[in-house]
């Protein structure tokens, strides 16, 4: 939230009246922010990842205390930790791209406040 005079804004109405002032820095702020925005749901892709992951690892030949061991196993296996690090990866970019859209919408108010207060 943020306040705009007497009113309280939310994230898109704020850069939109950021946007107004055609500041090249602060536009390029704000921009940055609506591209982070627009990928920081990323993180939900983690899910079917780790689905997929607890798939290929259930099918390698009977879990990770099975004595027998084939080389498709192995191919399921790599498959399992390929699914999980991908997994690990959406929730970790989701996360990053948070917190800069955070840090560029700070940016773009700083400088509006010192450009035009």
């Amino acid at each position: 939230r943020f306040w705009y005079g007497d009113k309280i804004l939310n994230e898109s109405e704020m850069q939109d009246i950021l946007s107004e002032t055609k500041n090249p820095l602060i536009v390029s702020h704000i921009q940055a922010a609506k591209r982070q925005r627009g990928w920081q749901h990323i993180g939900f892709a983690a899910f079917p990842c780790g689905l997929a992951s607890l798939y290929f690892l259930s099918e390698s030949g009977g879990g990770l205390f099975s004595n027998q061991y084939t080389a498709n196993d192995q191919q399921y296996e790599d498959n399992a930790k390929i699914f999980a690090v991908l997994g690990m990866a959406c929730v970790t970019t989701s996360i990053t791209l948070k917190v800069k859209r955070q840090k560029n919408n700070a940016a773009a108010l700083k400088l509006y406040q010192q450009t035009f207060n």
